[in-house]
């Protein structure tokens, strides 16, 4: 008895607190894009991190969940035809806190920059930053 109450107590003071989640945003360098213009985005962290984070584009009517999953890989139920439903986009990082990449949207529409982890492996549901983007003509 004695042995799973210690127990027990180790795993409350050694178990992640609500309080150890931390913030993420984007700063999109356009919010009113034209079709195939180039639009910076740099995904801030405020906790200095040891892993990447990712920034995935999710097309016009697109589920979010489908194209985060195939595209990360983290989901055996998860479909999607990429890259006409969203895609990756490579990221470099420009500080523990930062990293920058560019978004080309080939399409008009309302696309979803989407930030989907928060932790080194797997993604978050729902994710940490979902932002829409609504894209013209060119």
């Amino acid at each position: 008895m004695r042995r799973a109450a210690f127990l027990g107590a180790l795993v409350l003071i050694f178990a992640p607190s609500a309080s150890a989640k931390f913030k993420i945003w984007l700063t999109v360098g356009d919010r009113t894009p034209k079709v195939m213009q180039p639009v910076r985005v740099v995904v801030h962290s405020e906790a200095q991190l040891s892993y990447d984070l990712r920034l995935i584009v999710v097309a016009p009517k697109k589920s979010w969940y489908d194209v985060v999953g195939v595209v990360t890989g983290d989901s055996k139920i998860a479909h999607a035809n990429i890259p006409h439903d969203g895609f990756g986009v490579p990221l470099h990082r420009i500080s523990n806190r930062a990293w920058r990449g560019v978004v080309r949207f080939p399409r008009r529409g309302q696309w979803q920059l989407v930030v989907p982890n928060g932790a080194p492996d797997g993604f978050m549901i729902p994710p940490p930053v979902r932002r829409p983007i609504v894209v013209s003509r060119a």
